[in-house]
């Protein structure tokens, strides 16, 4: 099982120039890019999206393409253009009735902070080496994802197990339930038999109906079915995505567990079922995030 969250970057060089490329990825019903990119890769990006769609699958996908330095001349190391600036700038300063103090260390600033120029576009060779970076980078994130996926693996198992354990519990409950409910409908009718009149073939009918309607031997015998194919898709599965599916066998459960609720009429048995449905929905919660 693997989780939609997932994280990976990687730092490298190419041409003596220091790239990054950083990948997050969250759940998402399907599958939707972020993408933030230099003007170097502007021509790729189609090619990139078609790689992250293909490689990832499904989830909310943030990715971020920077160029981390090139190898500029410093302007400090320029004596030439360093000493052109310091003169237009004292010469401003003069003009405008402003200190010279200043134009050292604002020129020193200006130098810290001067934004570095950016390749126009990698050439094919440059895109060859980029792209296996960014494989590389979607490689982290499957382990990532991977690790997030056995942390979720378990936690779905042991609330399986629970609702297992409950469904036996009211099987055993059922019985006695059943029992007490007879001999209160059993305890009516003689109590209130030849006090009224009524049309015995009609009594009948109504018995049968009420029998019925109290009866969850179905919805028993129906949640066992969806959480044995539930354990299967968890432990059989060799698909990397099993989260729709998870989440499909997962309503079908919910729906016999407030069916249960629905025809309990017991105190013992409504407990039961408010448990299952407290472990039901905190695998609801993880299977939105299972790829």
């Amino acid at each position: 099982m693997y989780s939609m969250t997932g994280y990976g970057k990687q730092e490298f060089q190419i041409n003596s120039q220091n790239y990054q490329c950083e990948i997050k990825s969250l759940n998402s019903k399907g599958l939707e890019i972020n993408f933030k990119t230099p003007s170097f890769l502007k021509s790729r990006e189609i090619e990139i999206r078609n790689i992250l769609g293909t490689q990832l699958e499904r989830g909310k996908i943030d990715i971020v393409f920077s160029l981390q330095e090139t190898q500029k001349k410093s302007l400090i190391n320029d004596t030439e253009k360093f000493k052109m600036q310091f003169d237009f700038l004292k010469q401003f300063a003069i003009e405008n009735g402003v200190s010279s103090d200043t134009i050292l260390p604002a020129l020193l600033m200006l130098q810290e902070r001067e934004t570095v120029s950016e390749k126009e576009e990698l050439s094919d060779t440059e895109w060859e080496a980029y792209k296996m970076r960014l494989l590389d980078t979607i490689e982290q994130v499957w382990q990532f994802r991977k690790r997030e996926g056995v942390v979720v693996f378990d936690f779905l198992m042991e609330r399986v197990q629970i609702i297992s354990a409950k469904l036996v519990d009211v099987k055993a409950v059922e019985k006695d339930r059943f029992v007490r409910q007879k001999d209160k409908l059993a305890q009516m009718i003689s109590s209130n038999f030849g006090k009224v009149n009524f049309n015995p073939d009609r009594l009948e009918q109504e018995m049968l109906f009420y029998i019925e309607k109290m009866d969850i031997s179905e919805e028993i015998s129906r949640l066992a079915a969806h959480l044995h194919y539930f354990n299967e898709l968890l432990e059989g599965t060799t698909e990397k995505s099993v989260g729709k599916k998870i989440g499909f066998v997962a309503q079908e459960m919910g729906r016999e567990i407030n069916t249960l609720g629905a025809k309990a009429n017991d105190a013992n048995l409504q407990r039961l079922v408010v448990d299952m449905k407290d472990e039901l929905e905190k695998i609801k919660e993880q299977i939105a995030n299972v790829l």
